[in-house]
């Protein structure tokens, strides 16, 4: 797997485009409607090392502000908000991009541990972790194992369909931010240039996890075979981040998802399992593949 490396300041532009693709940016600290006293993309005051976590982020701040800080950080839970309030800094858009990659570092232990550098796939599983929380994924998770021994197609696959957790009230929300996961982790090196290994291990990862994929997309996408689904996150998502689809592009069906590989197959007179050729890339630059059950 080729990492899609990032420099530092577009890793923090781009974790706050997942992670906060609908949020507000709040200059100064101010009260929210619900209780919370934030700054930047929603960062609260509740923690107790709010310092460590400013100096981190390379925040700027005069001496009397590091003081109420430090004393945000003294005070009791049910004090800091108000002792928060007290905070007299403006922060720019970069310093709170910063702030947010800094109070996300506890979640990017299964990233860190696996050695990921910053890049997309990184962002990916560290969004996945915020998601989660950091105690909900092991060290034995399908995914992980996967990025592990650099098995991309297989970790697209588990993170677009194995990773929404077991809240079936929230199933579809949660299953609409792993749609867009997926499309940030990506399921190719470059979907530009597949090398022909790459394309068959792609088709053959599909092929082994055919029926759940079909299951799931059959409630809430389009399956293999075009097939709308009861209820389509893929519509939903690509509406809902505006900012993510116009860094990464649109969350694709699994059919378009395929084309790459399949277009790759099919020039190189390799069998398709029962797939028809797939078409050519569509006018608007998506990549569009075409399968049949």
């Amino acid at each position: 797997m080729r990492y899609k490396l990032l420099t530092a300041e577009q890793y923090a532009h781009r974790l706050r485009l997942l992670i906060a693709e609908s949020g507000t940016l709040h200059r100064r600290v101010r009260r929210l409607n619900d209780g919370r006293v934030v700054i930047g993309w929603g960062y609260g005051f509740h923690r107790a090392n709010n310092e460590q976590i400013w100096r981190d982020a390379g925040i700027d701040l005069t001496t009397q502000g590091w003081e109420q800080v430090r004393a945000i950080d003294a005070a009791t839970p049910a004090e800091r908000p108000a002792v928060a309030l007290a905070l007299d800094k403006v922060l720019t858009e970069a310093e709170a991009n910063r702030l947010l990659v800094a109070a996300t570092r506890d979640h990017e232990v299964h990233a860190n541990r696996l050695d990921m550098p910053h890049s997309d796939e990184k962002l990916a599983i560290v969004s996945l972790t915020f998601g989660r929380g950091t105690q909900a994924l092991t060290a034995h998770h399908p995914l992980l194992e996967a990025v592990a021994r650099g098995d991309r197609a297989e970790a697209w696959f588990q993170l677009r369909y194995n990773c929404w957790g077991n809240a079936s009230d929230l199933e579809a929300g949660l299953r609409k931010r792993r749609l867009v996961e997926s499309l940030v982790f990506g399921l190719y090196d470059d979907a530009t240039q597949v090398p022909l290994e790459e394309a068959r291990h792609v088709q053959q990862v599909i092929e082994c996890h055919r029926d759940d994929i079909n299951r799931i997309e059959q409630r809430f996408g389009q399956t293999l075979a075009g097939i709308e689904g009861q209820r389509d996150l893929i519509a939903q998502a690509n509406r809902d981040y505006p900012g993510i689809v116009s860094t990464w592009g649109e969350v694709p069906t699994i059919r378009e998802a395929m084309g790459p590989a399949l277009r790759v197959l099919h020039a190189h007179g390799e069998p398709l399992h029962g797939q028809r050729p797939p078409a050519e890339p569509a006018a608007n630059g998506q990549l569009r593949g075409t399968l049949v059950a």
